[in-house]
């Protein structure tokens, strides 16, 4: 009873004989998200950490599995990313955010203190929106230079450090459009160019821009231009 007080605020009712509703490996799952937190801190991506940690904690927050001990542990891997990510290394600063977290008597207070830690190193580096803007220009570089390439949702994502979903709401937030359909129209402007410049079979300038099904490839540019590779090369 009382190991477990610390993950509920004041006066939560606590019920005799409960079964645990989580399964899976749980310590796994909190390993992934510590893992991608880390990287978006070394990356000063402070506002996607932030998300990491409220996905973080509502894993801790499931007693049954963990311990206050271990959850502490946890927290201090987070405030030692923080630290490591600094240009400027403020050890004062942090000792006491390590005394903060071992002084928590509540895993909510604990969310808090974490948090207030986060976006207190994101006031020294670089905004938000730049940080992010600067991931999205990245994956258009990846995309219009390396288009030729089996380019996922998931090898995009792990080039720039971001979850492929928060990716793909980022992209999509910021262009407009959906990066897989980004992607697509990029491949079809280039088949086109190479049909029109080129004497190049059509089914090697589906391998080049990065098809490697040809009947696809031809399905997807009658899509986009109305009419068929061989046809848009005779009408040119």
């Amino acid at each position: 009873m009382l190991e477990n007080k610390f993950f509920f605020d004041e006066g939560t009712v606590m019920l005799a004989n409960r079964t645990s509703f989580v399964t899976g490996d749980m310590a796994a799952g909190v390993n992934d998200v510590l893992t991608e937190l880390k990287q978006n801190i070394q990356h000063n991506r402070y506002d996607i950490a932030q998300l990491h940690v409220e996905q973080l904690f509502d894993a801790l927050q499931h007693r049954e599995h963990f311990t206050v001990i271990y959850v502490k542990y946890v927290c201090t891997e987070i405030v030692k990313a923080t630290f490591n990510a600094s240009i400027t290394k403020n050890n004062d600063r942090f000792k006491h955010s390590l005394e903060d977290i071992y002084k928590t008597v509540k895993l909510s207070d604990l969310r808090k203190v974490v948090l207030r830690i986060l976006k207190a190193n994101e006031s020294s580096c670089e905004t938000n929106s730049e940080a992010t803007s600067k991931a999205i220009d990245e994956v258009v570089r990846i995309i219009e230079n390396e288009y030729q390439s089996d380019l996922s949702l998931e090898l995009l994502a792990e080039r720039v450090y971001l979850s492929p979903s928060y990716l793909s709401h980022l992209f999509k937030k910021q262009k407009g459009i959906s990066l897989n359909k980004f992607m697509t129209l990029h491949r079809m402007e280039r088949a086109k160019e190479l049909l029109i410049t080129t004497n190049r079979k059509i089914i090697d300038i589906s391998l080049d821009v990065g098809y490697s099904n040809f009947s696809y490839f031809s399905s997807l540019f009658k899509n986009h231009f109305g009419r068929t590779p061989s046809k848009c090369r005779e009408e040119a």
